[in-house]
C-alpha cells in the first residue's frame, strides 16, 4: 500500500520495481489503457520476462482484438492470443449481475495454463482503484484466485493511469473505456453468439461516423444506442441510414438514449 503523497513518476518507478521483483510476469491484456500501461511497465522492467495474453472469444469484437495486437506490437512485449469458447459456461451465458465473475475465473484459468508453458507463476491484471466505485465482480474473482493487481496496490486512479500512459507515449492513453460485447445485452437475458454478432456489426457501423464512445444495448431485438451527448447531432443527422442498417442487421426497433453513454447501461435497460 502506498503511503503519503507521491508523484506520478514515482508511482511508475515503484510499479516497475515491483514487477522486477517478480522476475517473470503474465499480463491479462485487453489492449485498453489499464492493461497497456501494465504491459508497458512490465516490458520496461523485465523485457522478455513479460508476456501479454489476450483472450480471444466471442465476447471480444474483432476490432478490439486487432487494436490489442497493434498496441502490443508498439510496446514490443511478447504477445499471444488464447482461444476461449466463453458461452459454453452456462453461468456466464445466463447473464446475471455476476456474469463478469464467472467470465474472469474462466479467463484466469486459460491465462494460467498459457503462463505455465513459459514457466511464469505470477499473473497480473490492470484494475485500478477507480474501478472499485463501479460494479466489478471480476475483481472479486481476481482476489479469490490470488491474481496480482499492482495498479490497485499502488493506488493508481483511472485518471492517473491515463496520464501515466501518456507520459510513456502510449497512443491508447485517451482511448474510450471498453467492455466486452456481453455487457451490451440486458442483464438477465441469455447471451447468444447471434446477439453478440448483431451488436458488434451495429457498433462497427456506428464507429464509421466518428462517434467515439458507442454502445448498442440489446433487449430482445431492440437496439438502444448510447453515445456521448455531444454526438447526438451526428446520430440524428443520419437517422435514416442508421435505422435501415440496424434493421438489416436484425434489430426490429432502434432508439437513441437521451441520457447518453454511461457504464453498465445494459443493467438498466427499460
Amino acid at each position: 500500500m502506498v503511503k503519503g503523497i507521491m508523484t506520478l513518476a514515482e508511482k511508475i518507478h515503484l510499479l516497475r520495481k515491483a514487477i522486477r521483483k517478480k522476475g517473470k510476469l503474465a499480463v491479462g491484456f485487453s489492449g485498453g489503457v489499464d492493461s497497456s500501461l501494465l504491459a508497458r511497465a512490465a516490458y520496461d522492467a523485465i523485457g522478455s520476462g513479460a508476456l501479454a495474453i489476450t483472450i480471444d472469444s466471442e465476447l471480444l469484437s474483432r476490432r478490439e482484438l486487432a487494436a490489442a495486437k497493434k498496441t502490443a506490437e508498439l510496446i514490443g512485449v511478447h504477445h499471444v492470443f488464447v482461444k476461449s469458447h466463453a458461452l459454453k459456461n452456462r453461468h456466464l451465458a445466463a447473464n446475471s449481475l455476476q456474469r463478469c465473475y464467472h467470465c474472469k475465473r474462466d479467463d484466469i484459468a486459460l491465462i494460467a495454463a498459457e503462463a505455465k508453458k513459459e514457466h511464469i507463476k505470477c499473473i497480473a491484471f490492470g484494475a485500478n482503484i477507480s474501478d472499485l466505485s463501479e460494479h466489478r465482480p471480476g475483481i472479486r474473482a481476481c482476489e479469490e484466485l490470488h491474481i496480482w493487481q499492482p495498479l490497485m496496490d499502488l493506488q493508481f486512479t483511472k485518471e492517473e493511469v491515463r496520464r501515466a500512459a501518456k507520459m510513456l507515449g502510449l497512443p491508447v492513453w485517451d482511448k474510450p473505456a471498453t467492455a466486452c460485447l456481453a455487457s451490451r445485452v440486458m442483464t438477465g437475458e441469455k447471451i447468444t453468439g447471434r446477439k453478440l454478432k448483431m451488436v458488434e456489426e451495429a457498433e462497427d457501423f456506428l464507429h464509421t461516423y466518428g462517434l467515439g464512445q458507442v454502445r448498442v444495448r440489446l433487449s430482445g431485438k431492440s437496439a438502444r444506442i448510447e453515445v456521448e451527448q455531444g454526438n447526438f447531432e451526428k446520430v440524428v443527422s443520419r437517422v435514416a441510414d442508421i435505422v435501415s442498417t440496424l434493421k438489416r442487421i436484425g434489430f426490429t426497433t432502434v432508439s437513441l438514449d437521451l441520457e447518453g453513454y454511461r457504464p453498465g447501461g445494459a443493467n438498466i435497460f427499460k
